[in-house]
């Protein structure tokens, strides 16, 4: 299976349709009235920490089945490929004329496969 799993856990969380985009939409006026409010940061801080963990236990599994180096951090290429999607899925939300989602998508799968190589 190789890291084709790990693409495709990236790409289903794109706003590529009208449910992931609104509830995309959802979550950037969620982030911005958080600012301030603890109970929402912790709300919010809680949520990407459990994004990062799936990214984080998969790297994992595949340095486990020998598919990425074991000398790759999975901790904070985790945290990082989340940061990455979470920053394209913001511009495809925030200025959806910049690119067309088939580019986001080539360049994130770009983004793994230099990770694991």
């Amino acid at each position: 299976q190789g890291i084709s799993r790990l693409v495709a856990m990236a790409f289903e969380n794109l706003p590529v349709n009208r449910r992931s985009k609104s509830m995309w939409r959802l979550l950037a006026a969620f982030n911005g009235r958080a600012i301030g409010n603890p109970a929402m940061m912790r709300l919010q801080h809680r949520r990407y920490l459990v994004g990062a963990e799936t990214y984080i236990s998969e790297i994992e599994d595949l340095q486990t089945k020998g598919v990425i180096k074991t000398d790759i951090d999975a901790s904070l290429e985790g945290a990082g490929l989340c940061a990455f999607v979470e920053g394209i899925a913001a511009q495809i939300i925030l200025a959806p004329s910049l690119k067309e989602i088939d580019d986001w998508k080539l360049l994130l799968r770009r983004y793994i496969e230099r990770m694991i190589s």
